[in-house]
């Protein structure tokens, strides 16, 4: 764990963020932000199934449906960010996420998350279904992982901001088509700043 510490920030300083994390994952992820030589931050590691039940509640109170909550928020169980595989990455430049992308394979990384260009898991995790890591996605070519929905160029924007995106879980609403808000981890209470 204190490998990641300095790279901590948002939903990344939960006390289980990284210690719910899998070893191989822990490993992997000290590496590449070690060698990284560029500013990159961990947003978001692991959550438990009550975070990610409250995330996917206030998905469903936000969108008023399951479908069109589940096009943003995996429900519990169904985040890799459950099973400690996961971590949403925060990138203090462009040339920070290219770097991430352009080289998170050689340390058994990948990004499989058209919509989620933050979105890294272990290699592998998804059963082996592992998409290509030479990069992100133009906005355009972005689609939904969940739904299969193309994502407009305007909601593939990410926050406008490092102290916006530092005060997230970085989590679904990234990409969502409304304003970003911090969530506040008390469970069923949502704040918006």
């Amino acid at each position: 764990m204190a490998g990641l510490t300095p790279y901590l920030r948002g939903g990344g300083l939960r006390p289980d963020a990284v210690s719910g994390l899998q070893p191989g994952m822990q490993n992997a992820l000290a590496a590449m932000l070690a060698d990284a030589p560029v500013g990159l931050t961990i947003n978001s590691a692991y959550r438990s199934p009550e975070l990610q039940a409250t995330l996917y509640e206030q998905a469903l109170e936000r969108y008023g449906s399951e479908a069109e909550a589940r096009r943003w928020v995996a429900p519990p169980g169904r985040s890799q960010h459950n099973h400690g595989n996961a971590v949403d990455l925060g990138f203090e430049s462009d040339e920070a996420r290219q770097w991430a992308h352009a080289n998170a394979e050689q340390y058994g990384l990948s990004f499989p998350l058209s919509n989620e260009d933050w979105h890294i898991e272990l290699a592998g995790a998804r059963g082996g279904q592992v998409s290509a890591t030479s990069g992100p996605p133009l906005p355009e070519q972005r689609v939904n992982a969940m739904a299969s929905q193309p994502v407009s160029p305007e909601q593939a924007k990410p926050p406008t901001s490092r102290n916006q995106l530092a005060q997230m879980d970085a989590a679904p609403f990234m990409n969502a088509p409304f304003q970003v808000f911090p969530v506040d981890f008390t469970p069923r209470r949502l704040t918006r700043g």
